[in-house]
């Protein structure tokens, strides 16, 4: 059902206001199954339809796990040398976030990384033993975010 329209995607959403458990269970599968593009068209509905606020949000929960299963396979088949750190933090960060700016948080990451490496100088190849000596004898704090205490 991948490609629903929107009136199709609206249809299926007013339909998860049925009292048989039987076909809201059958619709929410199908929702899961549209995933991302029946996300925005839930969370309007979510917002105008209180009262079927936790049915649309085991939705989505299931929309983005998929979502996170699949980023996260994709993510582990690469070989252990080529595993981002940073990006399987934000995936996960992601799930219980969805509207989470990653790109804000990755500039963040960089600005820190820098003024690290601008503290710690040519000690920088040194590594992490390094890293967590010289944030201890300095303030640690970058952007309001404090760190290593």
């Amino acid at each position: 059902m991948v490609g629903s329209s929107e009136n199709q995607i609206r249809a299926l959403i007013r339909l998860l206001a049925d009292e048989n458990e039987r076909i809201v269970k059958t619709i929410s599968g199908k929702l899961v199954e549209i995933g991302d593009t029946a996300v925005p068209l839930l969370q309007e509905a979510e917002i105008e339809q209180p009262e079927m606020a936790r049915r649309i949000e085991e939705i989505l929960d299931e929309i983005r796990g998929s979502r996170l299963e699949d980023d996260l396979r994709t993510l582990a088949a690469y070989p252990d040398d080529r595993v981002d750190l940073e990006t399987g933090a934000f995936l996960i960060a992601r799930y219980g976030y969805p509207n989470l700016d990653v790109q804000a948080y990755g500039r963040q990451l960089d600005t820190m990384a820098t003024e690290v490496r601008d503290r710690m100088g040519p000690r920088c190849s040194i590594g992490a033993p390094v890293f967590r000596s010289a944030c201890r004898s300095s303030t640690c704090s970058w952007g309001g975010v404090s760190a290593c205490r």
